[in-house]
């Protein structure tokens, strides 16, 4: 409770009390970085949280769309047999899969077919078969990047058990492993707390060096001379400020990357702090 009480205090010193800056240079450093922290854990708190509830249900309608395309890629009619290292199929060869309309983009176009199965289908039947892979009795022909790669059909059905596969256990193969989902929401709040953590705290105690030295040129001009070290420790708790409106704006979905608003609003606070707190007579 102390330690909460003493944050808080900080806190609206920072933002309030230009006199309170003096106190704040009598301190050992690691006060200053401690206060980060803080700040920042809060900061993430929120951040995180907002990108939580905003995000993970259409993260979670993407993950429902895209399982339910997966099951209709499967023919309804097509059952694949893998027995002593080799395939057979229950349809007149060739025969085609189709490439689902939800993955034809303009940005990555895919041709007709998705898979076509031909025990007889060569590197020239390829183009003709205007598939992205041409299974045949050895191997697969996977077109990627314009080029044409050829993989062993023993390497890759190694792995696999022998048995049938049809669009009732193909269906229930996809069901059970998408009962996986399950774990991406705490997943993705985790990493999400990580990467908006270290944009907060780790990104800005490098920020801050470019502020402090911002503050060291303007200190050349004003009286009196501080200690570089300081000017650190006045931008971070100058950042105050800034940093609750950046979180009120990305809580709001409000963006002004084009103007360098944080680091202007940053420099003039610590201006003034540096000609009104610290000021003392030649």
């Amino acid at each position: 409770m102390k330690k909460l009480k003493a944050f808080i205090y900080v806190f609206k010193s920072s933002i309030s009390s230009f006199s309170y800056y003096k106190d704040i240079l009598d301190t050992n450093f690691s006060f200053s970085i401690k206060y980060l922290a803080v700040l920042s854990l809060i900061a993430t708190s929120i951040v995180t949280a907002n990108i939580y509830i905003t995000e993970l249900p259409a993260l979670n309608n993407f993950i429902t769309q895209q399982k339910s395309e997966v099951i209709k890629t499967y023919p309804d009619e097509l059952e694949i047999t893998l027995k002593d290292k080799n395939w057979s199929i229950n349809q007149t060869e060739p025969y085609a899969i189709k490439t689902p309309e939800s993955l034809k983009t303009t940005d990555t176009p895919l041709p007709e077919n998705l898979v076509v199965f031909n025990r007889n289908g060569t590197i020239n039947d390829f183009e003709n078969a205007k598939t992205l892979v041409l299974v045949n009795s050895t191997n697969l022909l996977i077109k990627s990047d314009n080029k044409l790669e050829v993989q062993p059909l023993e390497a890759t059905l190694k792995d696999i058990p022998e048995g049938t596969l049809n669009k009732n256990l193909f269906t229930n193969l996809i069901n059970e492993f998408s009962k996986v989902t399950k774990y991406l929401a705490p997943f993705f709040l985790i990493v999400t707390a990580i990467f908006v953590f270290v944009y907060f705290f780790a990104f800005r105690l490098v920020y801050l060096i470019f502020v402090a030295m911002s503050l060291w040129v303007v200190n050349m001009f004003v009286k009196p001379d501080i200690e570089f070290k300081h000017l650190y420790r006045i931008g971070l708790h100058a950042m105050t400020v800034p940093l609750i409106l950046e979180v009120f704006l990305k809580v709001a979905g409000v963006s002004f990357n084009t103007v360098p608003w944080f680091f202007l609003l940053n420099i003039v606070l610590g201006i003034l702090v540096m000609t009104k707190a610290m000021k003392i007579d030649d």
